[in-house]
């Protein structure tokens, strides 16, 4: 076996790890929720909605996209665009999240300075999304369903796999909100001869929101926690988020993540204008990392 063989199994060991496989898909794709510290089960908005639970997005109303860009520590990056469709009786939308590592130079797995060249690790998802809402009275239910692929790539290798995304939004009480969803199950992922499981993992998401209308220039105040548990690492964290609106059209966020040592804090800002949207957020890594932005533009919601 060559040594540039033999240097990017060693790359997949560690990049396929159990701590570390998929961490792309840990990442949350829009702005607003990740200011809002990952929040997003119940209290997400817009056609990225499908990312923390599928049934979000049974709550638009016409057509509505989503573009979103995140620059993150050293090189690496993320990018997604997602978009709904509405009709009579359910939603359907589609999603594509992309997370790019930067270039990672070859080496032997021991210390020396020779290099064998670059690799460029990437991840790929897509979503296919069908959402629908129910209403009793004075009572909303909503379901969805996400089907997804997957795929990735590290130097000459590559992996795929399939899986689904299935989620329940409640709005029964007033004020308050909601919901349950079961991310990433799927099919085992293969790399070369090393396998590993989607970080499937089990949501459960609160909101409420606080009206605020009497006061001038104030609209409203809304808090949301989202408790994760990822069932094959056997780990949780909890995040919790707020976001204050002002006269309908500026919004201050921030959120904490417990549990998360790497990026406890995030903070944004967000600027509505008819059905356009401009959200920013940014997010500083410990371990002197510096500090990553995310900008997101939302059309039709």
């Amino acid at each position: 076996m060559s040594y540039k063989k033999l240097t990017i199994i060693f790359v997949l060991l560690i990049l396929m790890s159990p701590l570390n496989s998929f961490v792309s898909l840990k990442i949350v794709p829009s702005a607003r929720e990740q200011s809002m510290g990952g929040v997003g089960n119940v209290s997400a908005i817009g056609p990225q909605g499908m990312y923390f639970n599928p049934s979000i997005t049974a709550g638009l109303r016409s057509f509505a996209l989503a573009i979103n860009y995140q620059r993150r520590f050293l090189d690496t990056y993320a990018q997604s665009v997602f978009l709904i469709r509405s009709f009579k009786n359910f939603n359907v939308g589609f999603g594509l999240n992309t997370f790019n590592a930067g270039k990672i130079e070859v080496r032997p797995p021991w210390p020396t300075d020779e290099v064998f060249g670059e690799i460029n690790p990437a991840d790929f998802t897509f979503y296919f999304n069908i959402s629908r809402e129910i209403k009793v009275q004075d009572k909303t239910f909503r379901l969805g369903a996400s089907p997804r692929l997957y795929y990735s790539k590290i130097g000459e290798y590559s992996a795929s796999g399939y899986g689904i995304d299935l989620g329940m939004f409640f709005a029964s009480i007033p004020n308050f909100n909601w919901g349950i969803s079961l991310l990433d199950f799927g099919s085992e992922i293969r790399y070369y001869r090393i396998r590993d499981n989607l970080p499937t993992r089990l949501v459960g998401g609160v909101e409420y929101f606080l009206n605020l209308s009497r006061m001038k220039f104030l609209s409203n105040f809304k808090i949301g926690a989202d408790f994760n548990y990822f069932v094959y690492e056997r780990t949780s964290n909890l995040n919790i988020g707020g976001e204050l609106n002002i006269n309908k059209r500026l919004f201050i966020r921030a959120g904490y993540r417990i549990n998360n040592k790497n990026e406890p804090y995030s903070f944004g800002l967000g600027v509505v204008a008819k059905k356009l949207r401009f959200d920013y957020a940014f997010i500083p890594y410990s371990l002197n990392l510096g500090i990553g932005h995310h900008l997101s533009i939302g059309l039709g919601y």
